[in-house]
């Protein structure tokens, strides 16, 4: 954790995603987006503290509330532009849920 900190303070911004949120501290919610394939997970996984990135992998995108497309499937917009996959930034950080079709 103390390397991925001092790896984020020297960059000006960042991406991360981990299959393995339900077995890593949560502190690490702060660095990683959680990546999920379904609704229970992301559920799960915003009440650890993470923000979930989760693809879809059926035709129908069911986009909830808390949820945005991603703007890379949107408006082609690349990611290291875009930054909204960097975490959860306190508990004051009201950001959406990241989702998209599988690719």
């Amino acid at each position: 954790l103390s390397d991925i900190e001092m790896i984020t303070k020297a960059c000006k911004s960042w991406l991360g995603y981990t299959h393995y949120w339900k077995d890593i501290p949560t502190q690490y919610a702060k660095y990683f987006m959680a990546s999920v394939e379904n609704k229970a997970d992301k559920l799960l996984a915003n009440s650890l503290g993470y923000r979930a990135f989760e693809v879809f992998f059926d035709d129908d995108i069911l986009i909830d509330d808390d949820s945005v497309l991603c703007p890379n499937f949107t408006h082609n917009i690349q990611c290291k532009k875009c930054g909204l996959c960097d975490g959860k930034h306190g508990l004051d950080d009201k950001r959406k849920n990241i989702c998209i079709p599988s690719h």
